[in-house]
């Protein structure tokens, strides 16, 4: 049997007499008050604390054991009878863990076993604790009912586990993200288990079986909690571009009023004395259910959330108000009947699965944004800072030009008189001259900084050394390996002016007779030493003159690292590690 045939023959006892026990009974049945058709709708409205009576004629002979499942969990009490002489037999739930011979299995609905018998009339008592409830009976041969065990755990699993996973995932994929929104959203995902886990019975069942509040209440609870949230996560995930002040309050108001449900609950659990409570409480959880459709469906149309988001948000919100207003028939199959009793869940884990996928876009979004600012801002700095550069290099260069059109013409004017003059008289004044001729080249040489690129680095760099080669008598050896392109463009400033600066130190301080400079490329570094055979110095850095802390500083701000050898008879030498 693969639907709810027997709901057909199904019939209520009048109200009047409801609160009847077992020895009564069948004086009713035979009085014919059991009279009222259950109907084909699984959906009825029973008073709380009744015990209700239905009798169930399941008219066909069977000639082999069959398993009558209530498919419920919120029932404070349920017993099944079969009439047998004119009295009700009570019959024995089967245990939940049951040994099938070939199968050890669980399951989770009140099941009980009917033998064969000639006269199979069943009367069911039950005591209801939601004004709403519904009755599903199934009644299956063992091949069936194992069948649908099976599909049940399966569907129950797969969802729990499903969603089980997601909380993993968000642990592991936003634990470095520092916002709140995604600790909201984790405890979203963990009620709506808790909910699913108490709408399947498994709450009651193992945990408060004993606790007529927890299962009258319980599920409202979780709700309330998930729902509280669900507000604080999108109250802080879609942020100020999204929602307005307005609604902004509107959701601190529904998330302290939910506090206070949930601090009223907190009361009734000691003290008793709200009576209904959560019938006062689901009217309110079915308005907010009903404004965030209305919420996502506006910021879907108006284009501030993806329309997918929308959709999956309002899909269970949707549902969860098409469960209270639908009541759906009976004569539908075991598979139909799984979907339907899944299908809110099945939407939620949806819903979840599109808002994780919005997060992880928001952050990719988010982080490239990030990249693309930091990028900008380093170009801003770079040019900044080439433009500093070379308002500073134009600057020293006038500056020298200045100097070379004034002081440079005495000198050559001054030195040209001399040279005419009695040799006895200038011998010794024109060998200070040239001496200070010298030193006044050299230091227009090294303080000069031509427009170093990556094109002509080399080039300039050759330049420099030439002349100073030509201006002094040591021997000044270059050995570079290193094309031009490879050294970038904010780093050939620096580098050369480390280079001119240690040559220039190599001559006025090492007493040297030959200076090499070697620039070549190892990997992603560039390595550049400066070397003379004089007679070095004390490498204490307390010690280093103007020019070495120039050069240190330098070093410092291209992320180098500077290493000093200097030997009073082998001379100095001096590397500097470039990252490229």
């Amino acid at each position: 049997m693969d639907s709810f045939k027997i709901h057909e023959n199904i019939y209520l006892l009048d109200s009047i007499y409801s609160n009847e026990d077992a020895t009564n009974i069948v004086n009713h049945y035979n009085s014919g008050h059991f009279k009222t058709p259950l109907g084909n709708d699984i959906y009825h409205n029973f008073k709380n604390n009744i015990n209700y009576w239905i009798y169930c004629d399941l008219r066909e002979q069977i000639n082999e054991k069959r398993y009558l499942t209530l498919w419920n969990h919120y029932y404070q009490a349920v017993e099944v009878f079969y009439l047998k002489n004119n009295s009700l037999k009570r019959i024995h739930q089967v245990n939940r863990f049951k040994n099938f011979g070939f199968l050890h299995t669980y399951f989770r609905l009140p099941t009980w076993t009917i033998l064969p018998n000639k006269n199979n009339k069943i009367f069911i008592r039950f005591n209801n604790s939601r004004s709403l409830s519904s009755i599903k009976l199934l009644y299956q041969t063992e091949n069936q009912f194992l069948k649908f065990v099976q599909k049940d755990t399966i569907a129950t699993t797969v969802l729990v586990t499903f969603l089980i996973v997601l909380i993993i995932l968000n642990l592991i994929f936003f634990q470095k993200e520092s916002t709140t929104h995604y600790f909201w959203y984790g405890f979203f995902i963990f009620f709506n288990i808790v909910d699913f886990l108490a709408y399947k019975g498994y709450g009651p069942m193992i945990f408060w079986s004993e606790s007529k509040f927890l299962i009258t209440n319980f599920r409202t609870i979780a709700q309330c909690l998930s729902i509280v949230c669900l507000l604080l996560f999108i109250n802080s995930f879609y942020g100020k571009y999204r929602i307005n002040k307005i609604i902004k309050l509107c959701f601190k108001i529904c998330i302290a009023s939910n506090i206070l449900c949930l601090g009223l609950f907190t009361f009734e659990y000691y003290t008793a004395y709200f009576e209904n409570l959560k019938f006062t409480i689901i009217p309110f959880l079915r308005l907010q259910t009903l404004l965030l459709i209305i919420f996502h469906i506006v910021l879907a149309i108006k284009g501030k959330i993806p329309k997918y988001l929308g959709l999956a948000f309002s899909m269970p919100l949707f549902l969860v108000q098409i469960n209270f207003f639908y009541n759906p028939r009976v004569n539908i199959t075991i598979n139909q009947a799984l979907i339907f009793d899944n299908l809110q869940y099945i939407a939620v884990a949806i819903e979840i699965i599109a808002i994780s996928y919005f997060i992880i876009t928001e952050i990719i979004k988010e982080k490239h944004r990030a990249t693309t600012l930091k990028k900008e801002n380093l170009i801003l700095k770079n040019n900044f800072q080439e433009n500093l550069l070379k308002l500073k290099t134009d600057e020293k260069n006038r500056l020298l030009a200045n100097v070379h059109d004034s002081f440079g013409g005495y000198l050559e004017a001054l030195k040209l008189t001399f040279s005419n003059q009695n040799k006895s008289t200038t011998d010794k004044t024109k060998i200070i001259l040239d001496a200070f001729y010298t030193e006044y080249r050299q230091l227009l040489n090294s303080l000069y900084t031509p427009e170093v690129n990556t094109e002509n680095f080399n080039e300039n760099l050759e330049e420099f050394c030439l002349k100073l080669d030509k201006l002094t008598p040591l021997k000044i050896e270059l050995n570079f390996e290193i094309k031009d392109h490879v050294i970038p463009q904010d780093k050939c400033y620096h580098m050369y002016n480390i280079i001119s600066e240690l040559v220039t130190n190599a001559i006025k301080h090492a007493n040297a007779t030959n200076i090499k400079v070697n620039l070549i490329k190892i990997k992603s570094n560039i390595l550049l030493s400066v070397s003379d055979n004089g007679k070095g110095f004390e490498t204490n850095k307390n010690g280093y003159g103007y020019g070495l802390k120039n050069v240190t500083s330098r070093t410092e701000l291209l992320n180098g690292n500077l290493s000093i050898i200097s030997d009073k008879k082998t001379g100095t030498q001096i590397q500097i590690e470039i990252p490229i």
